[in-house]
């Protein structure tokens, strides 16, 4: 997420002023060559305040953790020096059911500051936007369905590690039996996209059921971008279905598989909506390694737009696009 974020920066010629990752192996290294473009002369560092106070940007890109907590100081650090945050982070997508306290602080830092934090990527348009899109077409809506396929061999280590590549299946269902399923990392981008368009609709969500299962390798499968190898009988991946039922009588519902696809497996996205007229759109692959990272950066046009503050989707009503050549200043 975090190299075709730069390159996608790059190819708007967006001054990149500073780089900062937690990787001591890339420390030091040209930012835009290592991210398989032309060097442009920014090297990554570690040190985010001393980047900030050094070069004072403007807009911050986040392609790093997915909880509230981990991010909390950064985002704090960003707003008080005055910095607008984009972010692929899934709890930032709808904070306030993540970590409602967290939250509040966060904005209000944020609000004092005059700038916006955002959380995009492939929910803000295929898990949310064009499934809400769909619903304008229709005259009466008893349920709506979002199923998806997704892939997760182009992802990054941090995204595998989510997941729990390569670990017991047993374990996995001993753990999950146990935990909160709804504050579960790998459970929560599609459940805070469910909420965000229960808000979007106007629904008012009465129950939500969520049940989770390890989908396992039928042999050893090397994955040397994650220096690992995926174990015959060990997970390379999960499903999940979530219902969430609402006051309205309309139902949303998610199922997903998230896993490294096998010879022959395609992956696909389809909303279905039950009403009148019943509807449906296949979307094919959606490219999550790399539409998670474009759709955050096309973004920044909008964030920096935006009223201060805590923003999501259910707040923009407006879908990203696609913005041709240099931009300038917004």
């Amino acid at each position: 997420m975090g190299k075709i974020g730069v390159q996608t920066l790059l190819d708007h010629n967006i001054s990149i002023v500073a780089a900062v990752d937690i990787n001591e192996a890339i420390i030091g290294k040209d930012v835009a060559e290592h991210s398989g473009y032309p060097a442009c002369g920014t090297i990554i560092e570690k040190d985010l305040k001393a980047a900030i106070e050094r070069t004072h940007p403007n807009v911050a890109y986040f392609a790093s953790a997915s909880e509230l907590e981990l991010l909390k100081d950064d985002f704090l650090l960003c707003a008080k020096h005055k910095i607008n945050v984009l972010t692929t982070g899934i709890e930032p997508y709808l904070p306030w059911r993540a970590d409602p306290a967290l939250a509040e602080e966060i904005d209000g830092v944020f609000q004092a500051n005059g700038v916006s934090l955002f959380a995009s990527g492939i929910n803000d348009i295929f898990w949310s936007g064009i499934g809400m899109d769909l619903t304008g077409a229709a005259k009466r809506i008893d349920a709506i369905d979002f199923s998806n396929k997704l892939p997760l061999e182009g992802m990054g280590a941090g995204v595998a590690e989510e997941f729990q590549m390569n670990h017991d299946p047993e374990e996995f269902r001993r753990k999950m039996s146990a935990a909160d399923l709804a504050k579960d990392p790998s459970v929560g981008g599609p459940l805070l996209s469910l909420y965000v368009n229960a808000e979007i609709l106007g629904l008012h969500v009465t129950d939500t059921q969520i049940n989770v299962e390890p989908l396992c390798a039928p042999e050893d499968l090397p994955m040397p971008q994650w220096n690992m190898t995926i174990e015959k009988g060990r997970m390379l991946g999960q499903s999940f279905n979530i219902v969430m039922t609402t006051e309205e009588h309309i139902s949303l519902t998610t199922s997903m598989i998230i896993k490294v696809l096998e010879k022959g497996e395609k992956p696909g996205t389809t909303w279905t909506i039950k009403g009148e007229p019943s509807l449906s759109v296949e979307l094919g692959d959606i490219a999550g390694e790399i539409t998670t990272a474009s759709i955050t950066i096309n973004r920044i046009p909008d964030i920096i737009n935006a009223r201060p503050g805590i923003i999501t989707l259910a707040d923009l009503r407006t879908r990203p696009v696609y913005r041709h050549g240099e931009w300038g200043e917004f």
